[in-house]
């Protein structure tokens, strides 16, 4: 049964819209259309909503002390905390065909993690894994082995990490060192059948629980550390992308959806995909991480 607190937080759809993040300093929360070279924000505090064009097709964004880091399309930008003057730092897909990056978040020692995909054909597993280390501003892989790296998140208690293989059907459970730079050991957590979609956004809560969006399914399920699924929320769309916490006690859960792929009659049939949604958190949030080298 749908949970009929949901409310539609933005009612301009995204094609995919994706990466929220809440900035408590701001009140506010942002995300972008991975399509529209566009970055979206909404103010709890004052109900207002800014769109701001940008000049590279931005997929993720990860919270700086000072500004923005960007996963694009081409590679690896950081920008001031309006999304002004991106500067261009490094892409290691560059020179591989159809390769690009996609998801980044934020890891708990302060350092970026993010994933890479083949756009021309999704099911292959060239995508990877890497970091960008916040105290040497070098980058370096993780892993590999991923058709669409994708929805990183983290648990810090037990040091791991959690990649989304997207069009394999399965969330990686990554067993980290203690300084979260080397793999210790890797396992499938989750695998989903079809009819429950792709995995593709993550993140967790204060609990340590597991949250995964669904692609071509419209939901949101929460796992438990050791890979039960412990509570669903589903949403009135086809594509839920990515979520994470708000609001003054993190009380909050805010998802992205995309209309990407839809029918026109699909999209008159739920006219709400794309939009930004708001609902009670199922269990209490954290925030997010920030990078904390220097832009």
């Amino acid at each position: 049964m749908r949970n009929p607190f949901i409310q539609t937080l933005c009612h301009i759809p995204c094609e995919i819209g994706e990466s929220p993040i809440w900035l408590a300093s701001a009140q506010s929360l942002f995300w972008v259309d991975t399509e529209d070279h566009c970055i979206h924000q909404y103010s709890l505090e004052t109900k207002t909503h800014r769109a701001t064009k940008v000049p590279v097709a931005v997929t993720a964004i990860a919270p700086a002390r000072s500004g923005w880091l960007a996963a694009t399309k081409t590679g690896l930008y950081r920008c001031q905390a309006d999304f002004s003057d991106f500067e261009f730092i490094a892409d290691p897909t560059e020179g591989l065909p159809g390769i690009r990056l996609n998801d980044a978040v934020n890891c708990p020692n302060g350092d970026l993690w993010f994933g890479s995909m083949n756009e021309a054909h999704l099911e292959q597993a060239d995508g990877c894994l890497y970091r960008y280390e916040a105290a040497t501003n070098r980058i370096s892989q993780i892993d590999s082995d991923y058709a669409v790296a994708n929805g990183i998140a983290f648990n810090a208690t037990l040091k791991r990490a959690y990649v989304a293989n997207m069009f394999r059907g399965q969330v990686i459970e990554l067993q980290m060192s203690d300084d979260w730079t080397a793999v210790l050991n890797k396992r499938v957590l989750i695998e989903l059948p079809e009819q429950e979609g792709l995995p593709d956004g993550l993140t967790t809560d204060a609990y340590g629980n597991l949250y995964v969006c669904h692609w071509n399914k419209g939901a949101v399920s929460v796992y438990s550390p050791q890979g039960h699924c412990i509570h669903l929320e589903e949403l009135p769309v086809k594509h839920a992308t990515r979520c994470t916490f708000g609001g003054d006690r993190l009380d909050m859960l805010f998802v992205t959806t995309g209309w990407y792929g839809m029918s026109e009659q699909d999209r008159s049939e739920q006219p709400l995909s794309g939009c930004t949604f708001v609902l009670p958190a199922p269990f209490s949030g954290k925030a997010d991480s920030f990078f904390s080298g220097s832009l």
